[in-house]
């Protein structure tokens, strides 16, 4: 396509002739190299995975929100960078190895939650002397009137709409 249109201007013969394009294809290929050179020239390679491997990987599941990572075991390599793991509710899936994080963590390992208070007669009675002193400090806070002025001196009043509401400024 390297041929000038046609026109009602006078042309000669020679400019209506295509002139053929060499190389077209090799100057592709090679911007095509230059470009990924410098986009991978901070990368790295990821590790190899071992079978029986712990790692943890990011399960879509549902919708586009992220969820958090699950717990799995690598069950075999299957591809350059794919690996087929198993994770701990039996579920077996595919994966592309950067979406697997290899940890040292035990598949087996239980969440600890921390132990729950009990609740004796004697802390019941403690918390409500508590809640009556603070009542009783609110309302003292409330009587109260505290004229708060700015640095020039003007008096800052409080608006209307906040006189229902506890302020520890006003």
């Amino acid at each position: 396509m390297s041929r000038r249109t046609k026109t009602l201007l006078p042309t000669t013969a020679k400019l209506l002739s295509p002139t053929v394009v060499e190389n077209h294809h090799q100057e592709i290929v090679k911007g095509q190299e230059r470009q990924a050179k410098y986009y991978n020239r901070g990368a790295k390679d990821l590790p190899r995975l071992k079978k029986e491997d712990k790692v943890r990987i990011q399960d879509h599941g549902q919708g586009l929100k992220k969820s958090p990572s699950v717990k799995a075991t690598v069950k075999a390599e299957v591809g350059i960078r794919s690996y087929e793991v198993e994770t701990q509710d039996g579920r077996v899936l595919r994966r592309n190895r950067s979406h697997l994080r290899k940890t040292t963590e035990d598949e087996d390992e239980v969440d600890e939650t921390p132990p729950t208070e009990i609740h004796t007669d004697e802390d019941r009675e403690s918390n409500q002397t508590e809640e009556r002193q603070s009542k009783q400090a609110v309302e003292c806070q409330r009587e109260q009137k505290v004229e708060i002025r700015t640095r020039s001196g003007r008096l800052v009043n409080r608006p209307a709409y906040l006189k229902e509401y506890v302020s520890l400024v006003f």
